[in-house]
């Protein structure tokens, strides 16, 4: 995503380029969730498309994000990236949406709170005499203790901003942590009181499973009995030859000692 800087009236050839700033959506989904919603990230220099190794551009984008309170005077720009289709003011409307996109909502805020911190640590930092604050403005009138009356008014005003944001982020964390768990307590209630058509269905498979497994071990045993006769009736066929073959021998030479004609074996 690159950012230009247009001049009014201009030719677009004469835009400069303010800054760039890649998306790697492996990292987006890490880090922000499903889509990125009002979240500021700082710009890296201008420089061509695939000149980076995609490591460097993960470091970047997890940088980009995560300095934007260390460096608040560096450029930035603050991005949404979401479906076409999504429509955020709606997101309250479902149970659902809100617990899909509680990270990127979460991530925004956290972000927020921490950048406006910043700005005031960096206020309280530098201290700025009656002198300065006059030359920045120089309409405003009243003695040096009002202007810093002034000033402390708005930095409790912005205090107290902060603080009702920081208590609204806690108040949406805690609604999307009881949806959460009201949908898990409905999942589980679901999965404990099943249809009872679909149990008795389930038994019935069961049986027929164990009626099949054991006409199954039925037909094992009867062909292990079938086996085994058929052994026995190779074993009593082999014994037959054997005794045929002897008689034959045994025949063969009481004709021989009787000096016969050898009697020719028969098939």
């Amino acid at each position: 995503l690159r950012i230009f800087l247009h001049l009014r009236g201009k030719n677009g050839k004469e835009d400069r380029a303010v800054g760039q700033v890649s998306i790697p959506i492996r990292e987006m989904l890490e880090i922000c969730g499903p889509c990125i919603h009002h979240t500021w990230l700082l710009l890296d220099p201008y420089a061509a498309y695939g000149s980076q190794p995609r490591s460097q551009v993960a470091g970047h984008f997890r940088r980009a994000f995560s300095e934007v309170s260390a460096k608040l005077h560096s450029p930035r720009i603050c991005i949404s990236l979401m479906e076409v289709t999504v429509e955020p003011s709606n997101w309250v409307n479902s149970a659902q949406d809100r617990a899909f996109y509680h990270d990127p909502l979460l991530v925004s805020h956290a972000q927020h709170v921490q950048t406006v911190q910043a700005y005031l640590d960096y206020c309280d930092r530098e201290k700025l005499d009656f002198r300065k604050h006059r030359k920045r403005q120089p309409a405003e009138e009243g003695t040096p203790e009002d202007l810093v009356n002034r000033r402390r008014a708005e930095e409790q005003k912005l205090r107290l901003q902060l603080d009702q944001l920081t208590q609204q982020a806690n108040q949406r964390i805690e609604k999307s942590n009881e949806e959460i768990l009201r949908l898990n307590a409905q999942l589980k209630e679901m999965m404990e009181n099943e249809d009872p058509d679909l149990e008795e269905e389930r038994q019935d498979i069961l049986a027929m499973l164990q009626e099949r497994r054991h006409h199954a071990e039925e037909l094992q045993k009867r062909s292990e009995g079938t086996n085994a006769q058929l052994r026995n009736l190779r074993d009593d066929v082999q014994t037959l030859k054997e005794e045929k073959e002897a008689l034959f021998v045994e025949v063969q030479e009481i004709y021989s000692r009787q000096k016969a004609r050898p009697i020719t074996r028969s098939e």
